[in-house]
């Protein structure tokens, strides 16, 4: 799923609903001045830009600082005051060419990239041509537009400066970009009305679905380091990387208790990484630590690289009333990666999962209709949840569910956004378009900000069509319960 920065929010807002500039800084900028004669200079171009603007520096040395205007833009130079100014001084950051470049090369290198942006678009300077950077962000091999800014393709030599313009971000007035009523605050509020739609198996395992931070909740490793990856193309899994040391190494879960003579449904996803060796084996095992013996896991490996879905019903002894389950692989320095470590009784036809903390509702019940990694169905068994205690949840149904595992919906608070770097996988477009409508609704009544705000509320409805849906099932508020009378 592709993310978004906090950044690209805000540049978004900018742009579409006009609540601000942007521009890169040329030559002359210092510590208390910008110039841009290329996107603030002429008769026009400083309409908006006022004594009072709030200017944020997105790249370079004196990135994430945050200044405002103390004069409008000249209209010959785009110069403008800086007041208070950044703490360093601007297009400060610099590297050298890493080879001669001709005026004709779309593509070249960097020695480094320290202080350079990771991601988008910017403009650099080497000798007196400017250029801008297309592609390549966060990489020391890009792909430039010469002659940008009406400058002139020249050739350079190997070893050239080339000195990075701060990229800026202007606001209009009234807006700032932190603290009550901000860009900022605006957007976290957007995130609360999308959450992320997860599908959650319901497992005994503690952190069997993976998404817990690190690897505490596990047992004691066994000659082997774990390690969890999050999902990614092209499988989409949260998996967990076990690296053996030694033979038939292993991460056991935390302890599981279970009732004696009972059958328990036990489930992985595995597929064996090709880094690894050629003939490693990825294992599931389930152990009785009552007695101390392996219980009998009837598909219990795989040496596919794809995933594969090992899944076997595990009779319990006469006697057993604590099990872990083991993931792990019989080769030294094998590779396998796990994912959806489900452990959980047969035939049952009550649910329960607990609530999470980054959790802000949770949906629907399905069970598996397939245990064939990609042709696998869900088929829904359960509306609505009822809330037992605050943070207890539980689904009935009307069959009981045995030989098949459980998932549920659950929509997650989206990650807080602080920093300009820090990322959400909700859409930019859903995320800005309801932010600006936030941002802008207390000034909807004003001639300046009325069309802007029909265009935010219009793009925000459309969006937040999108996620009504998902509203339809749980209500985190806190459930009373009627005493009996005695």
């Amino acid at each position: 799923m592709a993310t978004t920065t906090l950044q690209q929010i805000r540049e978004l807002m900018i742009d579409r609903y006009e609540l601000g500039r942007r521009g890169q800084t040329t030559v002359g900028s210092t510590k208390v001045a910008l110039t841009d004669d290329f996107n603030f200079g002429g008769h026009s171009a400083k309409d908006g830009i006022v004594p009072g603007c709030e200017v944020k520096i997105t790249s370079g040395v004196s990135g994430g600082d945050v200044c405002r205007l103390s004069s409008s833009p000249v209209r010959t130079t785009g110069a403008m005051n800086l007041d208070p100014g950044t703490a360093s001084d601007l297009n400060g950051a610099t590297t050298t060419l890493d080879g001669n470049v001709t005026a004709e090369a779309t593509s070249m290198g960097w020695v480094g990239f320290s202080d350079f942006p990771l991601a988008g678009t910017y403009v650099v300077k080497i000798d007196s041509e400017h250029l801008l950077v297309t592609d390549g962000a966060g990489t020391k091999n890009v792909t430039v537009r010469r002659a940008y800014l009406n400058s002139v393709a020249a050739s350079h030599s190997s070893a050239a400066t080339v000195t990075l313009m701060d990229n800026f971000d202007i606001l209009f007035r009234p807006f700032k970009f932190e603290g009550p009523n901000s860009f900022l605050s605006a957007i976290q509020d957007a995130q609360l009305i999308i959450p992320e739609k997860l599908i959650v198996p319901i497992t005994l395992v503690t952190d069997g679905d993976m998404l817990a931070s690190g690897i505490g909740t596990w047992g004691t490793e066994s000659n082997t380091v774990a390690t969890k990856s999050a999902a990614s193309f092209p499988f989409g899994l949260r998996e967990m990387l076990t690296t053996n040391s030694v033979v038939n190494g292993y991460l056991p879960s935390a302890s599981i208790g279970v009732d004696s003579d009972q059958a328990y449904y036990l489930e992985a996803t595995a597929r064996v990484n090709p880094a690894g060796p050629a003939t490693a084996t990825a294992r599931l095992d389930c152990q009785d630590l009552t007695n101390s013996v392996a219980l009998d896991v009837e598909n219990d490996n795989t040496t596919q690289q794809e995933p594969e879905i090992l899944s076997s019903v595990v009779q319990m002894g006469s006697a057993t009333e604590r099990v872990e389950i083991r993931i792990g692989a019989d080769e030294s320095n094998a590779l396998p990666l796990w994912s959806n470590v489900i452990f959980m009784k047969s035939g049952l036809s009550e649910f329960l999962v607990q609530d999470r903390a980054e959790v802000d509702r949770l949906g629907k019940l399905f069970v598996a209709t397939r245990n064939i990694w990609g042709s696998r169905g869900l088929l829904e068994i359960g509306g609505a949840p009822e809330q037992l205690t605050e943070g207890l949840w539980r689904w009935q149904t009307a069959e009981r569910v045995s030989g098949r595992s459980v998932w549920y919906e659950e929509f997650r608070k989206a990650s807080a956004l602080s920093a300009d770097a820090d990322t959400t996988s909700a859409p930019v477009e859903h995320v800005a378009a309801i932010a600006a409508e936030l941002l802008l609704q207390p000034l909807a009544d004003q001639d300046e900000w009325r069309a802007r705000y029909f265009r935010a509320a219009r793009d925000s409805a459309a969006a937040r069509d999108k996620y009504e849906p998902q509203r339809t099932y749980v209500n985190r508020a806190p459930k009373v319960y009627a005493q009996p009378l005695v």
